[in-house]
């Protein structure tokens, strides 16, 4: 597995994708206000101990934090029950940000493919460390039309799509 590098510099984003941090500080650090949706994001917390900046400011809105511990939990549960009716099937999260679902849903004989815009794709590739074979990230923007026939995967059957991001959708 590789190792993030604490020493680099992290890419700097406009107000509407800093907006990314929001779900993965949550996931990381959502538990000290809500432990019993603890999602146990060993990604999330990588990546806040290999970037130590000042982010427990993110959990203030405890709205937003439930919210995405919630959806979270929810995404897991369905992501769960789909792979074992259809175990070999690809899953897709669309407008993925710095969220890895896979981490959870990997059985080994699944693929997964995290879609977003190409500069949140380069900010993965930064920050997340990758811990599959199986699992792929794709930059394309969801919004013009005809993506679906650029994404092969997506045209995969059976297939469980995931958009846990509101952008995205």
């Amino acid at each position: 597995m590789r190792q993030a590098n604490p020493s680099r510099s992290i890419p700097t984003l406009d107000a509407v994708p800093s907006t990314l941090w929001v779900p993965l500080v949550a996931r990381a650090r959502g538990a000290k206000i809500y432990p019993w949706l603890d999602p146990q994001d060993t990604q999330a917390q990588q990546v806040l101990r290999n970037n130590p900046l000042a982010m427990d400011s993110l959990l203030q809105d405890r709205a937003s934090v439930l919210n995405v511990l919630w959806r979270t939990r929810l995404i897991k549960q369905i992501g769960d029950a789909f792979f074992q009716q259809h175990p070999g099937a690809v899953g897709i999260n669309l407008g993925a940000g710095l969220s890895d679902y896979f981490q959870w849903l990997d059985n080994g004989h699944n693929h997964w493919l995290d879609v977003d815009l190409e500069p949140v794709v380069a900010m993965r590739h930064e920050l997340l460390n990758p811990h599959s074979d199986t699992a792929q990230n794709g930059h394309m923007d969801l919004r013009q039309p005809g993506w679906c026939s650029a994404c092969p995967q997506a045209c995969a059957m059976p297939m469980h799509p995931c958009c846990s991001s509101a952008k995205a959708c």
